[in-house]
């Protein structure tokens, strides 16, 4: 459906420039950066804690002691108002503890 078209018209570039981005970047810290695609994360805390939200795209990085980062999530809302994406983006910053 149109969800599809747009997330190929926009995601997929964003994936490949983030190939792009790091080229430039230590090899020991390029190869714990992933750019996933669709990804439902349920590691929310405080206030959001329970919560469920599937990003379009979903970057993490995976430190040294190997927990997870969650880093930048990207998402396609088409069928969402305006303050429906703002509720979303609040979730993704103020939810996940970095």
């Amino acid at each position: 459906g149109c969800h599809q078209v747009y997330h190929e018209a926009f995601i997929s570039p964003f994936i490949r420039s983030n190939e792009t981005a790091t080229q430039d970047m230590r090899p020991d810290v390029v190869s714990r950066i992933d750019a996933l695609g669709s990804q439902r994360v349920e590691a929310f805390t405080e206030a959001y804690e329970g919560s469920k939200k599937e990003a379009d795209v979903l970057f993490k990085y995976v430190q040294q002691n190997r927990d997870v980062l969650y880093t930048a999530a990207v998402e396609i809302g088409f069928a969402q108002t305006y303050e429906q994406l703002v509720e979303d983006a609040k979730l993704w910053i103020e939810g996940i503890t970095i």
